[in-house]
């Protein structure tokens, strides 16, 4: 296993927006590949943050 991440980031974009950009990356991945999904917002900072087996 080859653990990466990625981070969608944003002060300007919807938590929605921010979702759906973590989702179709995560939709995309091959099955299995998602490890985790996180988020955390400060302000108008939003940030999620998927790990995922690079394979």
């Amino acid at each position: 296993m080859q653990v990466t991440f990625k981070i969608f980031r944003s002060t300007l974009k919807s938590w929605e927006k921010l979702c759906q950009d973590a989702s179709a990356f995560a939709s995309a991945l091959p099955e299995g590949r998602v490890i985790s999904i996180s988020h955390s917002g400060d302000h108008s900072d939003g940030v999620v943050v998927l790990w995922y087996d690079k394979g």
